[in-house]
């Protein structure tokens, strides 16, 4: 998740998502498995892969439904799905 979003910050959107899909499948049952979900998510959305960003963020709802930050991705959620129907 860390090489991920250092990939993420240096503009290497496909190279985090790959780190975060590897993240993925080696934490199925680590707690901090909500965060490459969320940090996969927006790297999805900046990338345009809307779908998949609205996926990977409903999923990490699912899996940390009391995040600090639920209001925050709820809206954003619905950001992306606003700016999916207009594709």
């Amino acid at each position: 998740n860390n090489r991920g979003v250092a990939r993420a910050e240096q503009g290497d959107l496909a190279g985090a998502i790959a780190d975060y899909d590897a993240a993925i499948r080696l934490r199925r049952l680590r707690p901090d498995l909500a965060e490459v979900y969320y940090n996969r998510g927006a790297a999805r959305a900046k990338q345009g892969d809307l779908a998949g960003a609205i996926a990977d963020l409903r999923r990490y709802l699912e899996l940390a439904p009391d995040a600090p930050n639920r209001a925050e991705v709820e809206w954003f959620i619905a950001e992306l799905e606003a700016r999916r129907g207009g594709q």
